[in-house]
C-alpha cells in the first residue's frame, strides 16, 4: 500500500454555502457521539487516587494553592496546568463528581477535533473517520471516565494545538505560528510530560509533508528539545522521590526492560487494534514464562523498522512514518523509565492515549485506501464505530465507583494484589468487613513484603473487632516500615483494646513523635495514659487533638472516659454528646452517654442510649448487659 504525502484532503470542494453546514454537521457529529458513548461516566464518582490528587489534595486544599502547585514539590508529579484547572474545578464542583465527569467529556471531544484538525492539515486520507474512532474508541476510557486522568487530556489537546500551529507556520512562514506552537508545547508538557517526544514528531511531520529535514528545521526544533529536557528531567526527579519513594517497580535490568518495551509496544498496538479485556490493571510479565518471545518481539520491531525504510520510496515511507510517530508517543511508557504506575502494571490504556491519535489515523487511512465505493466505505465505517462505540459505553460504566472498577479488574487479573487492597477498601469504606477481609487478606498473601498491605488488612480487622490479628498485623507493618505513624498509631489502638497499655503506649508515643500534628495520634496516646492512672496528660493529650481535628470523635470519646475515671459522670456526659453531635453513628459514644447518665441515677436517659448502641451494633454484649442492668433484667 503506498499513501501519497500529499494525497487530497477529506474536503470534496464546493462553494462556502455548502461547506460550513457540512462541517457543522461533522463537529457536531463529533462532539454527541463523546457524549453517547461516554455518557454512563456522566453519573460516576471518583475512584482509586481521585480523592488524594483532586478531592483530598492538601496542595488544593490549601489558601495558598496556586504557590503550592507551581513552586513547591508537595505533588506526586510536577504536572502544575493540570493541578491548576484540577483546583478550579474543587472549587466549582466541590464533591460533585457529575462536574469534574462533564469537562473530562468536553476536552475529549476537543481533541477528537483537533484530530480531524491536524490530519487534515496533514491531508492524510480519512481524517473525520480517523477522529470518529478516536472519540469513540475504549482504549481512551481509562482517560475520560477516571477524574485523575484528565492531564491526559490536558496533555494531548496542547500538544495537538502546538503541532496544528507548527503545521501553519510551515505553510505560511508566519514566526507567530511558530511562537503559539512553543508556547502550546509547553503548556502540554504542564499538563502531561509523557508528551516529551513531541519535536521528533515535528521532525517526522516536516518529512512526511517535504521528503526531507532542513538544518533550519532541526535549528527551528531545538526549543522544543530543550523544554522536552526540562520536563523529562523534572518528572523523573519527581518519579525517584515523591511517586516511587523507594518502591519496588518490577521493570527488571536493561536487557529485560529492553525486551518488556519490545513487548509492551506490541500489546499496545493490539489493545489499539482489538480493544478486548480491557483491564484497570493487567498482569506483570513473569519473563522466566515468556521465554524467548519478548526478544521476539522487542526485535521485531527494529525488523519492522528496517524494512520500512528500505522500501521508503514506495509503502514504506507511510509505515515510517506512521510508525515512527507512534513510537514517539508511546516510547516514554514503555518501561525503559520506571514510573509509580508500574508497581501495579507495566503496561496500562492510559499510557497509550496521546499515541491513540496515530493509530486510529492509519486504520482510517487504510480503510480509505481499500474500500473505495463510498457506501461500502460508510458501512463498513460505520459498524467498527458503532462496535467500539458499544464497547466504549461498557467500559466507562466500570468506573461508575471503586467497587465495580476493581470487581472487574479481578475478573480480569485475579492474581493483582492491588486490585484485591482496592476492592477491599472499597468494601471496607461502605462498612461490609465480612467481605473486604478475605480481599486485603489476598493482597497481603500475594505481596507479602509491602507494609502497607498488612496495615490495611489491620485496620479492617481493627474495625471488625479482631484485635490478635490486627495487632499482628500492625506489628509486621511497623517492623517493614517504622516511620509509618499510622501502623503504630493503629497498633497503640488495638493494644489499649487488649489491656496492654504499657506496650500501647510505647507505639502511641512513636506515632506523636512522626506525626505530631495528626489529630488521631494523639488519641491512643491519650487513653494509654488514662488508663496507666495519668489523666491530667491524657487529657492534654485529647485535647490536642481536638485543636488539631475538631471533628475528633474519637478525642471527645477518649475525654469522656478520662473523665469518668475520675468519677466526674456530668462533664463526661458532656463529652459523650460532644461526640455524638459529630458522629451520631458512634455506638461507643452512645454506650458510654449511657453508663455517665446511669451513675447519675438517669436510668430511662441512659436505657436509651444502650438501646440506640445496640440498635447500631446488635453483638455490642457490654451494652445489652449494662441494659438490662438498668432496666431491672427487662432490656426490651
Amino acid at each position: 500500500m503506498q499513501l501519497s504525502a500529499t494525497p487530497q484532503a477529506d474536503s470534496t470542494g464546493g462553494s462556502w454555502q455548502r461547506r460550513v453546514p457540512a462541517a457543522a454537521l461533522a463537529i457536531g457529529v463529533l462532539v454527541a457521539t463523546v457524549f453517547v458513548v461516554y455518557w454512563p461516566a456522566v453519573t460516576a464518582g471518583f475512584v482509586f487516587d481521585d480523592e488524594v490528587l483532586v478531592t483530598r489534595n492538601p496542595s488544593i486544599e490549601a489558601s495558598d494553592a496556586l504557590h503550592r502547585i507551581w513552586l513547591t514539590t508537595n505533588n506526586y508529579e510536577y504536572l502544575p496546568l493540570t493541578y491548576t484547572t484540577f483546583l478550579i474545578e474543587r472549587r466549582l464542583w466541590g464533591d460533585w463528581g457529575t462536574g469534574y465527569h462533564l469537562v473530562s467529556l468536553v476536552l475529549h471531544a476537543v481533541n477528537a477535533l483537533l484530530v480531524w484538525c491536524v490530519l487534515r492539515q496533514l491531508k492524510i486520507p480519512g481524517a473525520w473517520l480517523a477522529a470518529l474512532l478516536f472519540a469513540v474508541h475504549p482504549v481512551a476510557a481509562s482517560s475520560v471516565a477516571w477524574i485523575s486522568e484528565q492531564k491526559n487530556l490536558w496533555g494531548l489537546l496542547f500538544w495537538l494545538t502546538s503541532l496544528s500551529n507548527w503545521l501553519r507556520f510551515r505553510d505560511s512562514g508566519r514566526f507567530r505560528w511558530y511562537a503559539l506552537s512553543l508556547i502550546a508545547f509547553l503548556m502540554a508538557l504542564l499538563g502531561k510530560t509523557s508528551i516529551v517526544l513531541g519535536p521528533p514528531v515535528i521532525l517526522m511531520c516536516i518529512w512526511w509533508q517535504t521528503g526531507r529535514v532542513r538544518p533550519k528545521d532541526w535549528l527551528l526544533a531545538v526549543p522544543f528539545v530543550l523544554l522536552s529536557l526540562a520536563a523529562g528531567l523534572t518528572t523523573v526527579w519527581f518519579q525517584w522521590n515523591r511517586g516511587i519513594a523507594g518502591a519496588s517497580i518490577p521493570i527488571g535490568d536493561y536487557f529485560e526492560r529492553f525486551e518488556a518495551a519490545g513487548y509492551a509496544l506490541w500489546f499496545y498496538v493490539a489493545k489499539d487494534l482489538v480493544p478486548i479485556h480491557l483491564s484497570m490493571i493487567y498482569p506483570n510479565w513473569d519473563y522466566s514464562q515468556l521465554t524467548i518471545w519478548p526478544s521476539v518481539a522487542a526485535l521485531a520491531v527494529l525488523a519492522v523498522a528496517v524494512i520500512s525504510w528500505w522500501f521508503r520510496k514506495s509503502w514504506g515511507r507511510t509505515a515510517l512514518f506512521a510508525g515512527g510517530c507512534y513510537v514517539a508517543m508511546v516510547l516514554p511508557v514503555l518501561g525503559f523509565v520506571e514510573m509509580s504506575y508500574m508497581k501495579f502494571s507495566l503496561v496500562a490504556d492510559h499510557f497509550q492515549y496521546s499515541a491513540l491519535p496515530v493509530a486510529v489515523a492509519a486504520v482510517a487511512a487504510i480503510c480509505v485506501w481499500a474500500v473505495r465505493n463510498d457506501q461500502a466505505r460508510t458501512i463498513v465505517a460505520g459498524s467498527v464505530a458503532i462496535f467500539l462505540g458499544a464497547l466504549t459505553w461498557q467500559q466507562a460504566g466500570f468506573y461508575h465507583d471503586d467497587e465495580m472498577l476493581w470487581t472487574e479488574a479481578l475478573r480480569l487479573n485475579p492474581g493483582s494484589w492491588a486490585a484485591h487492597n482496592n476492592l477491599g477498601k472499597a468494601l471496607a469504606e461502605r462498612k461490609d468487613l465480612k467481605d473486604a477481609i478475605p480481599h486485603f487478606s489476598e493482597a497481603v498473601r500475594l505481596k507479602p513484603d509491602d507494609s502497607n498491605l498488612h496495615y490495611m488488612l489491620g485496620t479492617a480487622l481493627m474495625q471488625n473487632g479482631d484485635f490478635d490479628r490486627a495487632a499482628g498485623e500492625f506489628a509486621v507493618a511497623v517492623n517493614g516500615n517504622p516511620q509509618d505513624y499510622r501502623a503504630h498509631s493503629n497498633l497503640a489502638h488495638v493494644l489499649n483494646e487488649m489491656g496492654q497499655f504499657k506496650q500501647a503506649l510505647e507505639h502511641a508515643e512513636a506515632a506523636v513523635v512522626l506525626a505530631p500534628d495528626a489529630a488521631e495520634t494523639h488519641d491512643p496516646l491519650g487513653i494509654s495514659l488514662a488508663a496507666l492512672g495519668e489523666s491530667d496528660r491524657a487529657i492534654v493529650q485529647f485535647q490536642t487533638a481536638i485543636r488539631l481535628d475538631p471533628r475528633d470523635a474519637t478525642a471527645q470519646l477518649g475525654w469522656c472516659l478520662t473523665l469518668m475515671h475520675l468519677d466526674r459522670p456530668a462533664e463526661a456526659a458532656d463529652h459523650a454528646r460532644a461526640a455524638l453531635a459529630i458522629d451520631p453513628g458512634f455506638p461507643e459514644a452512645h454506650f458510654n452517654l449511657g453508663n455517665a447518665y446511669a451513675v447519675q441515677k438517669m436510668r430511662n436517659a441512659a436505657a436509651r442510649e444502650y438501646r440506640e448502641a445496640i440498635r447500631l451494633r446488635p453483638e455490642f454484649t457490654e451494652a445489652w448487659a449494662n441494659l438490662r442492668a438498668v432496666t431491672g433484667g427487662r432490656p426490651q
